[in-house]
């Protein structure tokens, strides 16, 4: 798939999802009784296929051999892992502060909310790869402190879908819009 992904120039990196190795407990899969003979449970489904035993250090050791696309890692939470993902630059160009939208565990705090810990206790990390925020925007104002705080971007991705569901294109233009 690396291969073939390489070859696409309309993709311009490859992002590593860190901080989901195993399917996470999820009590709002709990709430909704979820039948092991029925249906898996929402992380189960979204993370099945991946080996809880691949390491940073195992995989950035082996994932440019097989692409030239920059790499980015997601699902960091904490200021003590942008630290250790800026340390593989240049390899690593970048890092995206998320919970999955809390589809691992739905109780982790929203990127946006963990953003301030990196500017405050590593702010150098700022100057040597590029950090977006990819949980919490729920607003625009969320997006301007993400940026005010040194964040590259931000993702939107949840809101837009909301917007989706309740009302089609034009759903999603009031929701960016509001």
């Amino acid at each position: 798939m690396l291969t073939r992904v390489h070859q696409l120039d309309r993709i311009k990196f490859i992002v590593l999802t860190l901080d989901a190795p195993v399917s996470g407990k999820r009590g709002d899969d709990d709430q909704v009784n979820i039948q092991a003979n029925t249906a898996a449970s929402v992380s189960t489904q979204l993370f099945a296929g991946t080996d809880p035993s691949l390491t940073w250090a195992d995989t950035l050791q082996w994932l440019p051999q097989h692409t030239a696309k920059p790499i980015v890692l997601k699902g960091i939470q904490t200021h003590e892992d942008a630290i250790l993902a800026a340390q593989y630059g240049p390899l690593v160009k970048g890092i995206v502060l998320s919970n999955h939208g809390g589809r691992s565990l739905d109780i982790a705090p929203p990127a946006v909310h963990t953003l301030p810990e990196p500017r405050r206790y590593c702010p150098d990390v700022f100057s040597k790869i590029g950090v977006w925020v990819n949980s919490g925007i729920r607003h625009g104002a969320n997006a301007v402190k993400a940026l005010c705080l040194g964040a590259k971007g931000v993702g939107i991705g949840q809101p837009a879908l909301w917007g989706l569901a309740a009302g089609g294109v034009s759903g999603v233009e009031r929701t960016l819009q509001s």
